[in-house]
């Protein structure tokens, strides 16, 4: 099963590059980036919870 670590998320958001689009939810990159080793582990349960249950938070 397809697992995601705090690790992995710090990882990714690190290679964001500023300046680009917010996405969807208008979140800027450079606040992501401010905020990584916050959110990391957050976001790694709610992917992982995701991947278990297959259901996609909307």
């Amino acid at each position: 099963m397809l697992r995601v670590t705090s690790d992995e998320i710090v990882t990714e958001i690190s290679k964001l590059k500023n300046g680009k689009a917010a996405g969807p939810f208008s979140i800027p990159v450079h606040i992501l980036k401010i905020l990584k080793f916050a959110i990391s582990e957050p976001l790694a349960t709610l992917f992982n919870t995701s991947f278990e249950t297959g259901i996609v938070p909307t």
